[in-house]
């Protein structure tokens, strides 16, 4: 038995045979060790314990913080079973997106803002006008368009095994509320157009990072 790490994508192998992985859904690398080093904490105090001892207490420990002991073989057709998965899902929601874009219903939106919030323009970012009564069914559509699909589609991710899909919804659930806030201060002609792109970009690319880190 060899003391080990091996890390995959979101699989770690933690103390035993090297076919084996501790898997925990939803935990992310900085969640294994911690709970590695508190493990390896108490395996260690036992005065004179020997290595297959240590690695007893060991796996106890993090069973009882939620980790499961896996065949790493049969784990890793799992993620990419998953994996594949995880992508199907996230080509629907780009297809999606490209579509309400596209669509010329929703043409008095997207001439005031960019299909993807990552891609405003300055420009878009220093227009100075404000919502017309014309535009505001159009703004309302989209909104109620794009809160479903996500609703739908995270409630899909969750289910996925092995992904970060949870992790994923979090973020973006996290700013629903600066964004809802953002739609009807602009709904409201509380502000700008340039105002709602300015923090519309500034929400997109927080949700980017976020979502970097969940991998």
């Amino acid at each position: 038995m060899k003391k080990i790490l091996i890390v995959t994508t979101l699989v770690f192998t933690l103390f035993g045979c090297a076919n084996n992985v501790w898997v925990k859904p939803g935990a992310t690398l900085s969640d294994f060790n911690i709970d590695k080093a508190q493990c390896n904490a108490q395996a260690y105090s036992i005065p004179f314990a020997s290595v297959y001892q240590q690695v007893a207490v060991q796996n106890e420990c993090m069973q009882g913080k939620g980790w499961t002991l896996r065949d790493k073989a049969s784990n890793d057709a799992s993620n990419i079973a998953s994996q594949s998965s995880w992508q199907s899902v996230m080509s629907k929601i780009e297809a999606e997106v490209k579509a309400r874009c596209d669509d010329p219903a929703n043409k008095a939106y997207f001439s005031k803002t960019a299909c993807l919030s990552t891609n405003i323009t300055i420009d878009q970012m220093a227009d100075d006008s404000k919502i017309t009564s014309q535009q505001k069914p159009v703004l309302m559509a989209v909104k109620k368009s794009l809160d479903a699909q996500m609703t739908k589609a995270f409630d899909t991710l969750k289910q996925i095994p092995n992904a970060p899909g949870a992790r994923i919804a979090s973020q973006y659930q996290a700013q629903s509320a600066e964004a809802d806030k953002n739609f009807l201060d602009l709904y409201s002609g509380k502000i700008t157009w340039g105002e709602y792109n300015q923090k519309r970009k500034e929400l997109g690319v927080r949700l980017q990072e976020g979502f970097k880190n969940t991998k």
